[in-house]
């Protein structure tokens, strides 16, 4: 056995002889005779790709020599440069020579990079003046090549196409969508989206090739541009009632998006028919959700081509065309003779209105001025069911029995216990449930008022010649006062009418008994120069044939329609001056009933008394009048006198009521609201022009 000291020694040389280069029959290796590479050739598709390149060293002979040490050099370290290990990093596209140097043999590999496009990458460059995009402002998109390692591929200059790759506002890309890249890069300046939304998405392609969608962004609408009406009046609409449909007001940006940003919509009237017309209710409303709803607004005035004008900044827009209408369900004539005080009033759905002479503030409002040719909103805080007009002073009962009443007041006419003229409706003390006298009628006559509370008559306003029938000759009742005896029978009124200076009412038996000045022959009782301050019996009333229904006051005449005969009809006394009565006699005072001539067949239901024409209503709506025709009272379409009933041009379907006050009358129509004037202006119709021949008004 060999000692362990030998066999270390052996260990040794064996090694040793190996280093040598010699095996133990060859001859020692020789000096280096080649370096080679692998691979000769190489191609990095990416900047910073890398390449292993291995040498392999001989001798002479061909034999592999190891442990030598190798330099590595490439001949453009800008394209591709090497490391100590023979790895090779792509730089920039070109082509380098990399040489491995041993012993001073040399030995090169070629290594091209030459980048190629693994993806395409979208990027939105700009958000805005706003930081978000808001519709239709430009913003710039690139889209750039790159390759494997993210680096872009300068040499690509291929055509790319924009598009929208997520799109919830169903837009289209604004701007130049296709563009040729240059340097690898394709830049789409200026391109939009007009249409607001959340969440959109960009995505560029190229051949076959799609970029991955960038986002998600979103587009705001853009500044305020358009007002636009969702909702406006169609058609027609009751005056001083709420529009309808109601009205919405949406805020747009020029592309139609809806500004949804806070703001504030005011609405006018941009067009209206009448000077002085108002819209009314709320005219202001902030937007929710870009819409301005108004709920509550209303015009005064009736008329055709209204239109709304809405209002945001300096952003406005006009509504379609619509008209104003008033459906009239009563209807009262007021005023004197030729002396311009002509007036008139009724009510209807939307309030009470009136038109003509304001002088005296007898159009109840403020705002009217001294004439107003087509009906005019009286500024009443409550709604009426009936209106009467006198000389120059107007009253409305309400369905509660409250009286309220307007226009001139010097003589305690309006009851409120003043002598003072008032523009709008003052209340009539003690009227109404709070003060315990209901009124179920009531009627103005020249500076005097009546109504009828139960089967009682108050009276208030001037007593001259006992016409509020309070027992005295004279002086002013500025609040309503009972007349004596009136509530139980036989003075147990069912109507009461009140005229210039005198006043008579009609009992539940059918008598007719008056009060007042007895000019002319006006009470009926058989003479013409004893006044009564306390009501005293018509002549033959109560007893047939005088059974009347119905009993109308003018200018120192009376006339009365009978009821309870086969056929009703009109019997009017006191002055018959020009023929004016109707009873077709002398034109001297007529002191007890006399019967008007009627037509054959004609059975009469209403009469109407003016200053000096008279008007009666058949029981088919037909109107007939007398009196006075000069300035076209008559109705018929000429201008003169007439001494006894005369037909009325009456529009189809006739008229349901008729009211005759100075030198004009009105008439209801029977179905439908609508209201004809006649006589002299103004009337309402809009022009201060004399009608002979019914004409309607503006409604």
């Amino acid at each position: 056995m060999q000692r362990p000291n030998s066999i270390l020694v052996s260990a040794a040389l064996g090694i040793l002889w190996a280093c040598s280069g010699r095996d133990s029959t060859g001859p020692k290796a020789g000096p280096v005779a080649s370096v080679e590479l692998s691979p000769a050739t190489a191609t990095l598709s990416s900047l910073g790709a890398t390449q292993s390149l291995s040498v392999v060293v001989k001798d002479s002979r061909g034999n592999s020599l190891s442990g030598k040490t190798v330099v590595w050099t490439s001949s453009a370290p800008g394209v591709a440069k090497v490391d100590a290990a023979g790895v090779v990093t792509a730089v920039i596209n070109g082509s380098a020579i990399i040489t491995a140097a041993v012993d001073g043999i040399t030995g090169q590999a070629t290594v091209t990079v030459e980048q190629q496009v693994a993806q395409l990458r979208t990027r939105r460059l700009s958000l805005g003046s706003q930081g978000n995009t808001r519709a239709g402002e430009p913003f710039d998109v690139s889209v750039e090549a790159l390759d494997a390692g993210g680096n872009r591929v300068t040499t690509f200059a291929a055509p790319v196409t924009l598009a929208l790759g997520a799109n919830p506002g169903n837009a289209t890309l604004g701007g130049t969508t296709t563009r040729t890249a240059a340097g690898g890069l394709a830049s789409f300046q200026g391109v939009s989206i007009a249409k607001a939304g959340t969440g959109y998405y960009l995505t560029g392609s190229s051949g076959t090739m799609t970029a991955p969608a960038h986002g998600p962004f979103d587009i705001d609408p853009g500044p305020l541009s358009r007002l636009v009406f969702l909702g406006q009046p169609a058609g027609t609409v009751e005056a001083n009632r709420v529009l309808v449909p109601q009205v919405r007001v949406e805020q747009r940006d020029a592309f139609d998006n809806v500004v949804t940003t806070a703001g504030s919509v005011t609405l006018t009237l941009g067009s209206a028919p009448w000077q002085g017309t108002r819209l009314l209710g709320t005219v202001t409303r902030t937007a929710v959700a870009g819409v301005a709803s108004f709920d509550d607004l209303r015009v005064d005035r009736p008329g055709s081509g209204y239109r709304l004008v809405a209002t945001s900044g300096t952003v406005t827009s006009q509504s379609s065309a619509f008209a104003i209408a008033v459906s009239f369900s009563t209807v009262s004539s007021g005023g004197e003779n030729s002396s311009g005080s002509g007036f008139s009033c009724g009510t209807a759905p939307g309030g009470t209105f009136c038109w003509g002479a304001n002088e005296y503030g007898q159009l109840g409002s403020p705002r009217a001025g001294l004439v107003e040719p087509v009906p005019f909103l009286v500024d009443a805080s409550v709604a009426f069911v009936s209106v009467t007009t006198g000389y120059a002073h107007a009253c409305g009962l309400t369905s509660s029995g409250e009286v309220w009443c307007w226009g001139e007041g010097a003589h305690g006419e309006l009851g409120d216990g003043q002598n003072v003229s008032s523009r709008v409706p003052v209340h009539v003390n003690s009227s109404g449930p709070a003060g315990g006298r209901v009124y179920t009628a009531i009627d103005a006559g020249h500076t005097h008022t009546c109504g009828l509370v139960a089967s009682a008559l108050y009276c208030w306003g001037s007593n001259d010649y006992g016409a509020t029938g309070n027992g005295a000759n004279g002086g002013i009742q500025s609040v309503p006062a009972k007349i004596a005896g009136t509530g139980v029978a036989p003075l147990d009124f069912v109507q009461v009418s009140a005229g210039a200076r005198f006043a008579c009412g009609v009992t539940s038996a059918h008598a007719a008994w008056c009060w007042g000045a007895a000019f002319g022959g006006a009470l009926g009782d058989g003479q013409d120069d004893t006044h009564r301050l306390s009501p005293v019996q018509v002549t033959g009333s109560g007893v047939a044939p005088l059974l009347f229904a119905t009993i109308s006051t003018g200018l120192g005449r009376t006339c009365a329609v009978t009821t309870g005969l086969p056929l009703e009809r009109v019997y009017c006394w006191g002055s018959n001056s020009g023929g004016y009565l109707g009873t077709g006699g002398p034109p001297v005072s007529v002191l007890t009933p006399a019967q008007v001539p009627s037509p054959i067949g004609v059975s009469y239901r209403q009469v109407s008394l003016g200053y000096n024409t008279g008007c009666a209503l058949d029981t088919a709506n037909g109107a007939w009048c007398w009196g006075r025709g000069v300035s076209g009272e008559i109705g018929d379409g000429g201008l003169s006198n007439f001494d006894s009933p005369t037909w009325v041009t009456t529009p189809s379907g006739g008229f349901a009521q008729i009211s005759f006050g100075g030198v004009h009358g009105c008439a209801l129509q029977a179905t439908g609201g609508g209201v004809y004037c006649w006589g002299e202006g103004p009337l309402g119709d809009g022009t201060m022009n004399m009608r002979s021949v019914p004409t309607r008004i503006v409604q």
